[in-house]
């Protein structure tokens, strides 16, 4: 859905600064050498509120949006960086939100999805840290990129039946207790569930077809993943595909882990407990990132191995790795 505004100069301002359209159907912005409410009421005629239209004001600590259901549109960047702001409740009437409308609002607490929304938009509550309560319509069917990505106040969550895409990182370093995804999801994304110190479980369904590496972290409360889906299978604390016998990622609690037998590749290694990583057969390749995060691995022992990615042991200045008892020297 696309608004355009091209007649800046039929503009009417209110005794707050705040800037619309002549018609009022479009709140365009402030003007930031008076605004300084801490609570605005948009108008019910209000159609859209425009791209950064609030963000970055620090005073602004409510908005609510009037009666009338007319509202449509709320653009990128809308109340982005707005960190004292803790209430705004989205009517569903909403059938557009921009990505990052709400990034960085750190103090927001609660807010309730659109029900007409399909998806939630690329990093749109990245940073809300107060973030704790989130209420998600069955109708929506993707969490873009980032979309809430370092919530950590946010617990629990209601999963929406009709829920098919996670993106990268979407909930990545949340609060998240539990998530136990519903039948539907084909797809998770990068880094999906790292970094979730509150984490105790992770129930993977039968639909889901495709996972990307480093799906979940071994924080101290990780109980491990269960997966359904028949094209992967857990094994030894590990997540992996079974077409190519890649790990995706290992949550392991072992000081001395030795690598599953049917392991061809390893492209995500999560634990946080790791000392020494052994592997007795041949691996193909080593991916990127791959023990990034594990900060007390120190040693790594492989029988043979066709490539080991440059990025494999980024920031691990202490790891010692060897192919074949030979050591072998890695750029960090």
């Amino acid at each position: 859905m696309e608004f355009s505004y091209n007649d800046r100069t039929k503009t009417v301002e209110d005794g707050q600064g705040v800037i619309y359209s002549g018609d009022g159907g479009i709140l365009l912005g402030v003007n930031r050498d008076r605004f300084n409410a801490r609570a605005v009421t948009v108008p019910a005629e209000t159609r859209v509120i425009w791209d950064g239209a609030f963000e970055g004001l620090d005073c602004l600590e409510e908005v609510t949006l009037d009666g009338g259901g007319s509202l449509e549109y709320i653009g990128e960047f809308a109340f982005e960086g707005c960190r004292n702001l803790r209430a705004i409740c989205l009517p569903d009437s909403v059938v557009f939100l921009g990505q990052c409308a709400f990034r960085r609002c750190t103090g927001l607490e609660k807010v309730h999805i659109p029900r007409l929304l399909r998806s939630v938009p690329c990093e749109c509550f990245m940073l809300c840290e107060s973030l704790a309560g989130v209420d998600i319509p069955d109708g929506i069917e993707t969490f873009e990129i980032c979309s809430f990505h370092g919530c950590r106040s946010l617990r629990r969550i209601e999963w929406p039946k009709s829920l098919k895409h996670m993106a990268d990182t979407a909930f990545c370093r949340t609060g998240l207790e539990e998530a136990i995804l519903p039948e539907g999801v084909r797809f998770i994304g990068e880094d999906m569930f790292r970094g979730c110190p509150n984490l105790r479980r992770v129930v993977i369904p039968t639909t889901v077809e495709d996972i990307i590496p480093w799906t979940a972290s071994s924080g101290p409360s990780f109980e491990g993943i269960t997966c359904l889906s028949p094209y992967f299978r857990v094994e030894k604390d590990a997540l992996i595909r079974i077409s190519d016998g890649t790990m995706l990622c290992c949550w392991t609690r072992q000081k001395t882990y030795t690598i599953p037998d049917g392991v061809m590749n390893i492209a995500g290694f999560t634990s946080s407990e790791v000392i020494e990583v052994i592997c007795r057969h041949p691996l193909g390749d080593i991916g990127y990132d791959c023990f990034c995060g594990c900060e007390k691995l120190r040693k790594v022992r492989l029988a043979g191995v066709a490539e080991i990615a440059p990025s494999a042991f980024y920031g691990l200045e202490r790891v010692s790795v060897s192919v074949g008892g030979i050591p072998v020297n890695l750029p960090m």
